[in-house]
């Protein structure tokens, strides 16, 4: 069973993501954001800019089009110990040729038995009926 989180700026829009905090006081930069597996458990996520994205071994990987309000997510890898492999892969540019436009690289764990863990975890996100919700800075 998934569970939902909302938040107070969109009460209605279930929430699958949001920016990392660091304090009371404020966010960090648009760098960074969780998602939330269908678990509920958050994960990090390094964002970065498709051209500037490093090719690190033993992540996950999200594929995202972010329009300025919304995310949708449109791809979800791991990328092993070869990691171009998969950002050379066809199914990496039929992601790009959707919109894709962002990369997000969840880096944490206690090996590469986590990391699946953290990838079947999130791959709701790509369901159908996946939510999508609006960033909470913009």
């Amino acid at each position: 069973m998934k569970r939902v989180y909302t938040n107070s700026l969109f009460p209605r829009q279930p929430v699958t993501e949001y920016m990392a905090e660091i304090s009371a006081r404020g966010r960090v930069t648009r760098h960074f954001h969780y998602w939330l597996g269908a678990s509920g458990k958050p994960y990090l996520h390094s964002v970065f800019t498709v051209d500037e994205a490093p090719r690190y071994a033993d992540a996950v990987i999200l594929l995202v089009h972010h329009d300025g309000r919304s995310r949708t997510p449109l791809l979800l890898a791991q990328t092993g110990k070869e990691p171009q492999a998969v950002f050379s892969s066809p199914v990496f540019a039929h992601a790009l040729a959707q919109g894709a436009n962002e990369v997000h690289l969840h880096l944490m764990g206690n090996g590469v038995g986590d990391l699946k863990n953290a990838k079947d975890d999130l791959s709701y996100l790509l369901e159908p009926a996946a939510p999508v919700c609006r960033d909470l800075a913009a």
